[in-house]
């Protein structure tokens, strides 16, 4: 896996690139990962770490465009910081708590993550 684009110390020390699901919203679809999958809850990780290359996120059901260029810049971020790898944990918020999916958003979520990971060339 390769890394495609340049950032330096400062930009990933910045707040621009903070990935909590908190500053995601840009889009007012019903389809985006910040929409929450039921009350249910399965337990608990330690929350998303700021820095690092893991990342959790709920789901990334069919994101709009400008979302889409945001998760991007994410991966980015979790693949700059892991050195070229990046581990995504879907089905969690960014508190840690576990909430699943099913089957359906769980494919859509593995098929925007494919996508993010084409447009910038990270195999």
């Amino acid at each position: 896996m390769y890394l495609a684009g340049d950032f330096n110390a400062e930009d990933l020390e910045s707040d621009f690139f903070y990935s909590s699901d908190d500053m995601d919203e840009f889009c007012d679809d019903t389809t985006s990962d910040a929409e929450d999958s039921g009350d249910e809850c399965y337990g608990s990780l330690p929350p998303e770490p700021r820095f690092g290359n893991v990342e959790y996120k709920l789901q990334l059901v069919s994101p709009c465009e400008r979302r889409f260029q945001h998760l991007v810049t994410q991966l980015k971020w979790r693949l700059r910081s892991g050195g070229g790898s990046a581990v995504y944990v879907v089905g969690v918020r960014d508190c840690g708590a576990l909430r699943g999916l099913r089957a359906g958003p769980l494919r859509a979520s593995l098929r925007s993550l494919r996508s993010m990971a084409n447009a910038i060339g990270a195999v």
